[in-house]
């Protein structure tokens, strides 16, 4: 009974802050920041591809203004999280059985 109790407690806990992750602090980044605006640049990138491939009617792609929107895409993103103040992020809706 113990045992099962015991078992509950850690899991309880771990799934507790599982569920809840603070952003990084204001006028700082981490690397879950970085990593993200990577991410953003990229989905940038490829919008940017997509979009110039369609308005051009062939497969030819303007690296030029692939890389300036991707660089804009992920410099924008990481703006944001430099200028944002430190929250508590919380999965309360998300239920880990």
């Amino acid at each position: 009974m113990a045992l099962v109790v015991f078992q509950y407690l850690i899991k309880y806990l771990v799934n507790k802050h599982k569920n809840h992750m603070k952003t990084s602090n204001l006028y700082s980044l981490d690397l879950k920041d970085l990593s993200k605006g990577l991410i953003v640049a990229a989905g940038g990138a490829t919008v940017a591809g997509i979009q110039n491939v369609l308005n051009s009617g062939s497969l030819t792609f303007n690296w030029k203004s692939i890389g300036i929107t991707a660089l804009a895409a992920g410099l924008s993103y990481l703006a944001k999280n430099f200028f944002t103040p430190a929250q508590i992020v919380s999965n309360a809706g998300s239920e880990n059985a």
